[in-house]
């Protein structure tokens, strides 16, 4: 038993491997990469959600439904399209 003593004893008198060192400071980045993402996909949930509801949205109240036309269409007064019939 005192010969495990020593041999923690000569451990705990050492010093650190450099190694061990660096894993401290990778994991530290990965971590931050892993929240980095988190937030980014959370970012893009959120903004999917928000373009969902504002074409439903529009959508359901949109002027060009109820008059059968294009929202963004061309004129029936538009020269070009005078010219063409």
């Amino acid at each position: 038993m005192t010969r495990l003593d020593d041999m923690l004893e000569q451990l705990r008198d050492r010093p650190a491997p450099a190694a061990l060192m660096e894993i401290d400071a990778s994991a530290l980045v990965r971590i931050a990469r892993s929240r980095e993402q988190s937030i980014v996909r959370n970012g893009l949930a959120l903004a999917g959600a928000v373009a969902v509801l504002i074409g439903a949205a529009g959508s359901l109240a949109s002027p060009a439904q109820a008059s059968g036309k294009p929202l963004f269409g061309i004129p029936d007064t538009a020269p070009s399209r005078l010219l063409a019939e």
